[in-house]
């Protein structure tokens, strides 16, 4: 790994479980709301939801992650960026599946991640079509499912586990076998394009789920639950900790910008990487 060049094992150690403490506090904070009736914050927008739950979790990641890395840049999806430039940066999801956990549905969990940029994140760097290199080398990556007690654990270099159980992806590379996930998002475009992409895979696929969770579809993706992912305007905080899980698992993650920070995400089983990009190339 290119980044341990500059970083000794008993730092990345402690990155590790500073993640690991991060999600799970987060977790716990979920667990203890799931069930009551959430504070919504935010109703304006017609197809997602702001909690305050969101935010209590934000503040608890953060706390955690500055009491052992002070010096250390976050950016999280509550928050934005935090902190001063550093050659480390955080990328967090607090809550991902708000809606899931408004509704009662137990499908829903915290990301933490942590990448190594080596000269100083900067916030300009996420607001210009960079591609996955501004974001950094990936080093740790956490996703926690609080109901489950599962945790997700990618490790550069070091493979990927779910609560300490080494994972891979599923050895797959015929679509008509394949479940695949997506998410039909919440601006107009989105929708219109994902329509599209969900008329082909419902005749080209085993079957189709849309669970609204991107962070643990990948997971699932990563242990083998589902084969494959395709989303559209996703954001770097949705799969910054996924995306090393799966990849340590032997998965494939392909992102491309439509927008600054807006990801269009094929994550999946590698025999299936080919035919879901030729998909969405004629789409």
């Amino acid at each position: 790994m290119k980044a341990q060049t500059a970083l000794t094992v008993s730092t990345l150690e402690r990155i590790r479980e500073t993640a690991i403490n991060a999600a799970m506090a987060a977790g716990r904070i979920q667990l203890d709301y799931y069930g009551r009736k959430p504070v919504c914050l935010d109703r304006t927008q017609q197809h997602d939801l702001k909690l305050q739950i969101d935010f209590l979790c934000d503040q608890e990641i953060r706390s955690t992650i500055w009491n052992d890395f002070p010096g250390h840049a976050i950016l999280s999806e509550e928050s934005g960026q935090c902190g001063n430039a550093s050659d480390y940066i955080w990328i967090v999801d607090p809550l991902d599946g708000t809606v899931n956990f408004f509704f009662g549905i137990p499908y829903f969990g915290s990301c933490v991640a942590c990448y190594y940029c080596g000269n100083g994140f900067k916030s300009s760097q996420i607001k210009s079509l960079n591609g996955l290199s501004a974001l950094g080398q990936p080093l740790v990556g956490v996703v926690y499912n609080p109901i489950l007690d599962e945790l997700f654990l990618g490790l550069t270099g070091s493979g990927a586990t779910c609560n300490g159980r080494p994972i891979t992806v599923r050895n797959e590379s015929e679509l008509n076998e394949a479940l695949i996930s997506l998410s039909f998002g919440s601006d107009e475009e989105t929708m219109h394009f994902m329509e599209k992409i969900t008329a082909r895979l419902i005749r080209d696929t085993r079957k189709v789920r849309a669970f609204g969770s991107t962070s643990l579809d990948m997971a699932h993706v990563a242990c083998g639950r589902i084969s494959g992912l395709i989303q559209r305007r996703v954001r770097s905080w949705d799969f910054a900790a996924a995306r090393i899980v799966l990849e340590q698992s032997g998965g494939i993650f392909d992102a491309g910008e439509t927008a600054a920070n807006s990801w269009e995400i094929i994550a999946c089983a590698p025999g299936l990487y080919v035919p879901l990009k030729q998909l969405l190339s004629g789409i």
